[in-house]
């Protein structure tokens, strides 16, 4: 290829072009692979609308005979003793005579799950219970229609599937179970999916959630376990795919198929279309192949043409790419070799020449860059200093409790440092106090605490002034033992063997207001600190006094604030208390006085209905009393719960009883779930928080309406709601309702009284629980009291019922 020696560039990058022909058939390659794609989404599609059509099918035989079921359950098959009534045979045999599905049998439970009643009639397990099997035990307990899965018959063992519908009562309670079963070994359900059969090798099959085989269009595979086990759904939501998997036929033989798979809505089946996958992708396999081959000979091509043109243009290149790589990484000496005239040797001369410019360049850069790295060194040192303590400094809240890592920090950024101290001025000792315990051995106790006048702490504190003190160094007689003694004892801190060689020492001053000192030390004569040093560190003394006088005054508003809200709520809770007070006092005072006039004759009539009023008067005085008592007992925590078994239910309906009289305007809701759980807890202090919560809602709900009381049952605690339809609560007051004498104020409010103590009352309650209690409102629409309380399960519900 010496031919292309003297051409230029522009007719290399022609040799280019023609690779780019190659590349053209590959992209045509491309495409045929999309359409072989296409064919196969098809394949996959089409086997999925089939599983669709299945299982659409499916779902209307099941809810079809689960309707039949639920129609005939009708309080009409039991009598009062819950026994089968005398025509519930008739309805069972004609419900058996009209429905095709249930093919094993039909029978009647009463509320205990034993067998009543069955259509054929079986004597052999009328008056058996089968409460044991779980959509029974379902069925019952929650009072919903059922599915089963592959159960064994009682009785004859045989493999079917059971649907239940619950019986009730007039008033909705579940007295008795309606329930059909179909044999999974009779045809009638294969029926179903007949004709859904796909290609040679395809089945349809309908797989419960346990992964066995109900009805299957190849006969052999029903009663046994799907062969793709991993795809059965986890749960009862709607899925529907398509996917490949290997099927393990037996334990030497599998094979993998194609399986579209839809669950169903009326229970937790699915309908499963399933091929071999070499049987559903037949067609574009062979289109694939093709395609492949195609594919194999324009790539030949295409790196055949690569090959020709690299060695002449891509290899020079290369070995431009690589020398630049060196200069790069700082080797200026290499040159190029320069071939041919073209415009890759012209740029290898030029390389060469730029090279040689970049090692002048660099030899006069490092003569001045020595220079320049010594006058910067020591100021971009002083300046990561600040930086760092300015860090610590702005992320620190509490400043008071971090000055031993602030100390910490500036000894290990100074690399003379060995030590340091940081005093703060006492005024009411009027002494230095060592605030962080940064010392090594030989730091004595009391010198964490120094006089104004003693050490170089004392000194730089009242003078103001920075200090640097350096001994001397030895002299050819030895060396300075009286210097060092005389650092040393200045330094006021070290003892025995510790000798201080270099001491600095600022002011903390802010503002003409100095509030104490900091010195680092130094033990090593051969670092002694110098000028800069003391710089730096009245840079950073600075910076500390800021943050320290910055907390101080923060500390003096939050004291400032806390008194004014401490007399706002003492002024706000005596003018409560007192128009509270004053309201049904003038009330009692007023009545009785006119029952006390002699110059009139009331008559009995009268006198009741002034009674009654005094009498209710009295009782809101006697409840504003109780809650400051219980308000008190909480604030000083003595408030005592003793806890007993409970039916909620029950104290909600006493809570109502008693609220209803003075709220006629009212429509009360009480909605506990059947078997609603014993709690252990205190009955006063519940229905004491019941009444709370329901005398806030009727207060709050001037246009009366609906008030419901709502309980539900988790997982370890029982959520008790009040709910009611008034004013409702702002958004950015809500988190404060259950504070003590807090009322929430706008126009809509402030007709209704009241202390402002309930609410927290039923909080603290709620907590001496073990629970909690919060609300959510939408202004205008009404607001929602939620408490939980502990679950605690006690066996004999009955007799507990009965006690309360």
């Amino acid at each position: 290829m010496s031919f292309l020696l003297p051409k230029g560039l522009q007719a290399k990058i022609i040799l280019l072009v023609l690779l780019g022909l190659s590349v053209s058939f590959g992209l045509l390659s491309l495409l045929g692979l999309e359409a072989v794609n296409e064919s196969t989404q098809h394949t996959l599609d089409e086997r999925l609308i089939i599983a669709n059509l299945a299982a659409k099918q499916v779902d209307q035989t099941l809810t079809r005979g689960l309707k039949e079921l639920e129609k005939q359950a009708t309080p009409a098959l039991l009598n009062s003793r819950g026994e089968a009534s005398a025509g519930a045979e008739k309805i069972l045999s004609d419900l058996k005579a009209n429905t095709s599905l249930f093919t094993n049998n039909i029978v009647l439970l009463d509320v205990h799950g034993k067998v009543l009643l069955t259509e054929p009639r079986d004597p052999t397990i009328i008056g058996t219970s089968i409460y044991s099997l779980p959509h029974v035990a379902m069925t019952l307990n929650t009072g919903k229609s059922m599915i089963s899965g592959v159960v064994a018959a009682p009785g004859t063992k045989r493999p079917i599937v059971s649907i239940t519908a619950p019986v009730k009562d007039m008033d909705g309670q579940i007295i008795g179970i309606l329930g059909g079963a179909f044999d999974l070994t009779d045809p009638s359900i294969s029926q179903v999916i007949d004709g859904m059969r796909v290609g040679r090798t395809g089945h349809t099959e309908i797989i419960d959630e346990q992964g066995i085989v109900i009805a299957s269009t190849d006969p052999a595979h029903i009663l046994r376990a799907w062969h793709h086990p991993e795809l059965v759904p986890t749960s009862r939501a709607k899925t529907s795919f398509v996917t490949s998997s290997l099927a393990v036929m037996d334990r030497a033989l599998t094979q993998t198929e194609v399986v579209a798979f839809v669950s169903l809505t009326a229970t937790s089946w699915g309908v499963a279309v399933e091929q071999e996958q070499n049987e559903a992708f037949v067609t574009a396999g062979k289109l694939r192949n093709r395609i492949l081959v195609f594919t194999v000979v324009s790539v030949l091509s295409a790196l055949f043409f690569a090959w020709l043109t690299t060695r002449n243009v891509v290899t020079p290149i290369k070995q431009l790419t690589a020398a630049s790589q060196r200069v790069a990484s700082g080797d200026l000496e290499h040159t190029l070799l320069t071939s041919g005239s073209d415009e890759l040797g012209t740029l290898a001369a030029t390389f060469n020449a730029m090279t040689a410019r970049l090692r002048e360049s660099r030899e006069e850069i490092q003569r001045w860059n020595l220079d320049l790295e010594a006058r910067v060194s020591e100021r971009t040192k002083e300046l990561s200093c600040l930086v760092e303590i300015s860090k610590t400094l702005s992320s620190t809240p509490d400043i008071s409790n971090s000055l031993q890592t602030l100390v910490t920090k500036i000894v290990d950024l100074f690399e003379h440092a060995d030590s340091g101290s940081l005093f703060l001025y006492d005024p009411r000792s009027n002494t230095l106090v060592a605030k962080p315990d940064f010392s090594p051995e030989g730091w004595s106790r009391h010198q964490m605490r120094l006089k104004l006048d003693e050490g170089i702490p004392g000194s730089v504190f009242q003078s103001g002034r920075p200090v640097l003190l350096v001994t001397p160094g030895p002299t050819d007689d030895g060396p300075d033992q009286d210097s060092d003694r005389a650092v040393s004892s200045q330094a006021n801190g070290y003892a025995g063997a510790l000798q201080t060689c270099s001491v600095i020492c600022v002011p903390l001053t802010h503002k003409n207001k100095t509030v104490g000192s900091l010195a680092l030390y130094s033990f090593d004569r051969t670092r002694p600190f110098v000028e800069p040093h003391l710089r730096l560190l009245q840079a950073l003394g600075d910076q500390i006094a800021i943050a320290i006088e910055n907390e101080r005054l923060l500390k003096e508003a939050e004291q400032a604030r806390a008194l004014q809200e401490a007399d706002r709520l003492k002024s706000e809770f005596i003018s409560t208390i007192s128009h509270e007070l004053r309201t049904p006092l003038a009330s009692i005072k007023g009545y009785t006085t006119t029952l006390l006039r002699k110059d009139v004759k009331w008559d009995e009539q009268t006198k009741t209905e002034f009674l009654e009023i005094i009498d209710e008067e009295s009782d809101k005085l006697r409840e504003l009393i109780d809650n400051l008592l219980e308000s008190s007992k909480v604030e000083a925590g003595a408030l005592q719960i003793s806890k007993q078994p409970v039916l909620l239910d029950k104290l909600a309906q006493r809570a109502v009883s008693e609220v209803t009289p003075r709220a006629k305007r009212f429509e009360f809701v009480v909605e506990f779930p059947p078997r609603f759980p014993i709690i252990e807890a205190d009955p006063r202090r519940i229905e004491q928080i019941l009444h709370n919560l329901l005398e806030n809602a009727v207060k709050y709900s001037p246009n009366g309406g609906r008030i419901m009381i709502r309980g539900e049952v988790g997982e370890s605690f029982v959520t008790v709601s009040v709910a009611d339809q008034g004013v409702g609560i702002p958004t950015e007051q809500i988190d404060r309702v259950f504070e003590r004498f807090h009322r929430v104020d706008n126009i809509q409010t402030r007709h209704a009284g009241g202390s402002g103590l309930g609410l927290s009352i039923a909080r603290a309650l709620v907590e001496a629980h073990g629970g909690k209690i919060w609300a959510q409102s939408t202004v205008g629409e009404g607001s929602t009291f939620y408490f939980t309380l502990p679950l605690t399960y006690i066996e004999d519900q009955v007799e507990m019922e009965e006690i309360m």
